[in-house]
Formats: structure tokens, C-alpha cells, sequence
């Protein structure tokens, strides 16, 4: 039960009392023995107080009521008959007036003739309909407030204990119920004496709690008490639940769509579920109230990542998204249905999100762009090679166009520029992904081939360098390679077959 001093609250002045007859008048009872002997707060005008009373009656048997600590202040400055009344009934005064007693109104409405408790709170305590008495006396105590116990005794009598378990607020332990609760009434439910965000504060300064860019939802709308109790807790810092399952009362993606749910949502049911939210709590990523970084995380990424992971940023060549530290851009930090915790399915859905889409539409694919296979190239974190490859140019080509570097003499363009000097590595519109069509690939580097490139014939005629059908390759367009090899061969012309012009010519044409 919450209590409090009845003094602090508004009181009705009591009535100047007639002289005693047994004084003949001339002095007031108090002034003889400097005692009270008054129950609580009776209004003025109550027909038993007009008759005569003997306040050192009283005195007789209940002086010792003057000894108390704490009185009330009827009892010091009032008369007895401010609050009892003889009665025609006998009662349990032995005195020597020898007759009943009853209180001039019924209890709480004697006291709410000087105290009102009520006002136009919304909140009451119960035990105001049970009566004042049942927390104070109405004489005096050694309390203050005339308390018949001390809090949290005397709220214990009717509140179940609240400092049996492990965890107990402070101001559980140190009895200070009335910090946080009015004894009487309030505005805000259950008797509290502020709302809870300010409540909370006064002890615990936002200032303090919401330090950083990123505050917890909960805090910010002074939901103390979704993650709290308020009195004790058999957990550490009186949480409501341990480990994960606290978080997941908000975050859980079973709760999409349902009041309190919180706006990242986490499905532990995925395939792939992130070690450590099974070997360790939410908390040891995340602060659970405030942060200077995003997501509440105790850390900056990936800084917080390399506290488990080894760090990738170490490579001559680092993706730009490690350097950034925006790991959960690739992978989702709580789980995924894909490996590796991956946000997509297919590397190059994953790729495409912060890298432009340069294939769509085109002809002519890369097999592995093809296939959304990105990492069969790139390395995903960093590389000692360009574009975070996995290997440098041509060395990665060829392990998969094997033998084409077999020659003893391979293109310069090759050896000095990659091949990707001739192809674009992820797709084109001509065949073979090459950057141009036909011979105007060979003659960005070979300006000087003109028309009699080709010896003239007996005729007197050059042989033609395209727009005629290849002898060699049915279906194919007489070009430059049909004669060349655009990547190696074992004579230095990088000729296709035979060591000499006239070889080379026998290939299409027949011999005479």
C-alpha cells in the first residue's frame, strides 16, 4: 500500500472550540496539560461538538497517545470532541465518565472533512474506501505521517513482497515505494506520480539512457517497461526475459503485422541462421538503448564484424563495399535462406544492387554472367588483382578457355592489354563478346592494313578482307581471322595453319 503524509494534502481549518466548563472559561485544555488528544479531521459544525466536553477525561487513560514521535495535528491543536461523541450505547472507555463513545462521522468521511486525498485524480488507492486507518493512526505513531509501519512494511501488509528475487530495484530494496507511487491519488495509473518516460527519468536521465544517433523504438516512446520490471527480476538489470527471447517479443517475423511489432523484423526459422545469435545474445551486437551507430550496434562495420570474422580488408584490391564497411549489404546479420547468409539467392541479383545492371538486353552473354555466377571471376571482399579478380587477366581466362595460349607466339594485344582488350568480360551484341564487329576490332590497333594487304594475284587483283564467305569456316564472313589467330600460334604472323603465305592460301584454295 502507497502512502503519504496527510498534512502535505489540503486541509479544512477546524472550528475555534468553546472554552471547557471544568475551566470556568478562562483557558483552554491544551494550555494546562500541552497535549493533544484529537482523531483526524472532523468537520466543524457536527452536532456532538456543541455539547460540553472533558478533554482531561480523556487525558486520564490515553495521556501516554502524547508521547508518540509523529501526531496528528488534530491531536496537538484540537479538542477530542472535534472528532468523538458521547454515545448512549456502552462502549470500551472505562473512564470516569463512564459512557459510550462514537466518532462524529464514519471513517474516511471524517478524515475527508479536513483531508482531500481524492481530488479530481483519476487513479485512487483501494484502501481508501477501506478507511485511513487501515495505513495510519489517527493519534500519532513513530512514523511519520502517523504510518502505523514504516514503507515497505506497511505496503507489504496488502502488496506481495517485491525484493525476493535476484534482481531488485534500488528503490524496491531501499523501501522507497512513495518514490515512484502516491499514497492517495493520481493522474496516471497505477498511482504513479509522473508518467512512466518522465517517471523513469527522473532516476534514470534520458540524457544519459538515449546518448547516440541511434535510440532504441521502445525508448524513444518511453516504453521502459516492455523490457523492465519495474520492481524485481530473477534476471540481470530486472529484464523481463533472458538472452534473445526479450528482443524477439518485438522483433520476432512472426509478429509481422501485429501491434507492438518492431520495424526489423527476424526469422530464426531460415536456413541459414548467423552463429551468433545462437552462441551469444542480441546485446552483444547491438546496445539495447542507444547507440552512435546504426542499428544500435556497439561498433562501427565491419569493425564489430572482425571482432569474430577474419578481417578482409587486408588485399591490395578491396571491394569497395568492405572498405565502406557495409557488410550487411551482401549478408543479412541474422539469417537468410541463402549460404554465407547472402540477401540473394544468385551472386549477380546480389551484385546488381549497388552495381549497374550492364548485361540485360545484351546478345551475347559471358557463360558465368549468364549463369548469375559472378564469384567464378571476382572475389567477393578484396584481391591482389584488379576488379577483385580472382586471378589477373589472361591467367583467370584460360582457366577456362584452356589451350588457347598454347602457341609459341601469343597476340601482343594479349600478353600487354588482357582480353579484355578485345571482349567485354560480361557480354556484348556481337558474337564472342567482342567490343566491335568484324575487322574493325583488328584495325583499332592495326591501322596501317589496307586493301593489298594480301599480295596481288595473277589477275593483278588484292585478295578481298571481308565481304566475302570464308572458304575455311562455312558460314563465317572472310575477315582477318581467317588467315590469324586472334590469341596464339606457332608462327610468327599468328597464321591459323602452315609457316608461309602460300600455305596459308592452300588452306582455301586448291593446289595447281
Amino acid at each position: 500500500m502507497l502512502v503519504g503524509r496527510p498534512r502535505d494534502l489540503g486541509r479544512r481549518p477546524v472550528a475555534k472550540r468553546r472554552a471547557c466548563p471544568t475551566e470556568g472559561g478562562a483557558g483552554r485544555w491544551r494550555s494546562a496539560f500541552a497535549i493533544a488528544v484529537v482523531l483526524a479531521l472532523a468537520p466543524p459544525a457536527r452536532g456532538a461538538a456543541a455539547a460540553p466536553f472533558d478533554d482531561k477525561a480523556c487525558v486520564a487513560c490515553h495521556g501516554d497517545m502524547a508521547k508518540r514521535k509523529h501526531l496528528h495535528t488534530e491531536f496537538k491543536d484540537g479538542s477530542c470532541g472535534d472528532c468523538h461523541a458521547p454515545s448512549d450505547t456502552p462502549g470500551k472507555c472505562k473512564g470516569p465518565v463512564g459512557k459510550g463513545w462514537k466518532l462524529t462521522a464514519a471513517d474516511p468521511a471524517l478524515c475527508a472533512g479536513c483531508h482531500d486525498v481524492k481530488g479530481k485524480s483519476s487513479s485512487l488507492h483501494p484502501a481508501l474506501d477501506a478507511g485511513c486507518t487501515a495505513c495510519h493512526d489517527p493519534h500519532g505513531s513513530a512514523n511519520p505521517a502517523q504510518l502505523k509501519k514504516a514503507p515497505p512494511d506497511l505496503c507489504y501488509d496488502c502488496h506481495d513482497r517485491k525484493d525476493t528475487k535476484k534482481a531488485v530495484h534500488t528503490a524496491v530494496r531501499e523501501g522507497k515505494c512513495l518514490g515512484c507511487h502516491v499514497p492517495h491519488a493520481a493522474n496516471e495509473a497505477p498511482l504513479l506520480r509522473q508518467p512512466r518516460v518522465a517517471l523513469c527519468s527522473s532516476c534514470h536521465p534520458q540524457a544519459k539512457i538515449a546518448n547516440g544517433m541511434a535510440v532504441h523504438g521502445a525508448v524513444k516512446q518511453g516504453q521502459c517497461l516492455g523490457c523492465h520490471d519495474p520492481h524485481a527480476s530473477d534476471n540481470p538489470k530486472q529484464l523481463l526475459r533472458t538472452g534473445n527471447a526479450l528482443c524477439l517479443e518485438c522483433h520476432d517475423a512472426k509478429r509481422a503485422g501485429k501491434p507492438g511489432a518492431a520495424a526489423t523484423l527476424i526469422d530464426l526459422g531460415k536456413k541459414d541462421v548467423h552463429p551468433a545469435l545462437e552462441a551469444a545474445e542480441c546485446t552483444e551486437c547491438h546496445a539495447p538503448h542507444a547507440s552512435p551507430w546504426a542499428k544500435q550496434l556497439r561498433k562501427a562495420l565491419p569493425t564489430l564484424c572482425y571482432d569474430c570474422h577474419e578481417r578482409k580488408d587486408g588485399d591490395p584490391r578491396v571491394h569497395g563495399a568492405v572498405t565502406l564497411g557495409r557488410c550487411d549489404g551482401c549478408h543479412d546479420p541474422h539469417s537468410s535462406a541463402n549460404d554465407k547468409l547472402l540477401r540473394e539467392a544468385k551472386p549477380a541479383d546480389l551484385c546488381f544492387r549497388c552495381h549497374a545492371d550492364d548485361v540485360t538486353g545484351r546478345k551475347h552473354l559471358h557463360t558465368p554472367v549468364a549463369m548469375g555466377e559472378c564469384l567464378l571471376c571476382h572475389k567477393p571482399h578484396g584481391s591482389a588483382n584488379a576488379d577483385n579478380l580472382e586471378k589477373p587477366v589472361p591467367d583467370l581466362c584460360v582457366g577456362c578457355h584452356n589451350g588457347i595460349l598454347d602457341g609459341k607466339n601469343v597476340h601482343p594485344a594479349v600478353t600487354r592489354l588482357g582480353c579484355t582488350a578485345c571482349h567485354d568480360p560480361h557480354g556484348a551484341a556481337t558474337e564472342n563478346q567482342l567490343l566491335a564487329s568484324g575487322n574493325a576490332l583488328c584495325l583499332k590497333c592495326h591501322p596501317a592494313i589496307t586493301g593489298d594487304h594480301v599480295f596481288l594475284g595473277f589477275d593483278g587483283k588484292s585478295h578481298p578482307l571481308s565481304g566475302k564467305p570464308d572458304p575455311a569456316h562455312p558460314g563465317k564472313t572472310l575477315g582477318c581471322l581467317s588467315c590469324h589467330s586472334p590469341h596464339s600460334s606457332d608462327h610468327p604472323k599468328l597464321f591459323l595453319k602452315g609457316n608461309s603465305k602460300m600455305e596459308v592460301c592452300s588452306n582455301c584454295h586448291e593446289k595447281h
